[in-house]
């Protein structure tokens, strides 16, 4: 009826002022079955310092991790926790994903004004729309400073200079659109309508705190995405097929409405793979 788990991961050390920090990320997962769905929630800690070791109770799953390192001294860490929720039912299905990662209760003093983290990730889909078509929908929101940490640079959600917690990392909204086509296991194509708002960088960059100028009286409030927005909308279609089984040919073709990033409207990729054995012992 449930799965109760502890996990560790063991991220890269980063550097900052000439100081080198260990970094440890520590994350307890509840599973409920419902059936044809599940509802689970997630606790993460990213935590670390100079020569910092594990904290082996931070293993113990029944142990939640924001109180916990706050009544600890000297574990200086980012908590983040989630809640998710999948369903199918017949044809149809649904998958929510919501995320806190900071809230500040308190309005006490113009720290308190921060605005809180959190982001959304949501699908909703229909298996068959038609003889072998899936249609499914996404969207996705992740609020300024998500992932990110005030002071330290340990405590971002950042792994070999990529990010942890969305590739995108945050500052952003997004909207996708598909319609898949399978014709058996040999053949999948997928045509995508894309669309992107991105504010500035905000997860590699100085954590923003223009909260602070402001008193409690005048409160602070700030446009979502943040900064200058950069736009991207576009449709692309995307071939997967496997030759036997070991061959597989991807193609992806996409053209952009408006793209920030690329010069040319149109752009393709070709990827072949093989697979030399099957086998695995």
């Amino acid at each position: 009826y449930f799965t109760l788990s502890t996990y560790y991961l063991s991220p890269n050390a980063v550097s900052g002022d000439d100081t080198v920090f260990q970094r440890h990320i520590n994350g307890h997962r509840l599973t409920i079955n419902l059936g044809d769905g599940y509802l689970a929630l997630n606790d993460v800690m990213i935590y670390g310092g100079v020569n910092k070791s594990i904290d082996l109770m931070a293993f113990n799953p029944f142990l939640f991790l924001y109180p916990y390192r706050k009544n600890k001294k000297h574990l200086d860490g980012n908590n983040l926790m989630s809640l998710e929720f999948f369903y199918q039912l017949g044809d149809y299905y649904l998958f929510t994903e919501l995320l806190l990662d900071d809230y500040q209760a308190d309005k006490d003093e113009p720290s308190d004004l921060e605005p809180t983290e959190w982001g959304i990730n949501s699908t909703f889909g229909v298996k068959e729309v038609m003889k072998g078509f899936e249609w499914r929908i996404n969207y996705t929101r992740v609020a300024n400073r998500t992932f990110n940490a005030p002071d330290f640079i340990h405590e971002k959600y950042i792994f070999n200079n990529y990010p942890i917690g969305h590739f995108l990392g945050n500052n952003f909204w997004e909207i996708k659109s598909s319609i898949i086509y399978s014709s058996g296991k040999d053949h999948v194509i997928d045509v995508t309508f894309y669309y992107l708002e991105a504010g500035e960088e905000a997860l590699y960059a100085t954590f923003n705190k223009d909260y602070e100028k402001y008193s409690v009286s005048e409160g602070y409030d700030e446009a979502f995405p943040f900064g200058d927005i950069a736009t991207h909308s576009g449709l692309t279609v995307n071939s997967l097929y496997n030759y036997g089984q070991n061959f597989l040919i991807n193609t992806k073709i996409g053209y952009w409405f408006e793209n920030n990033r690329l010069k040319e409207k149109f752009s393709f990729s070709l990827n072949l793979a093989y697979r030399f054995s099957t086998n695995l012992h």
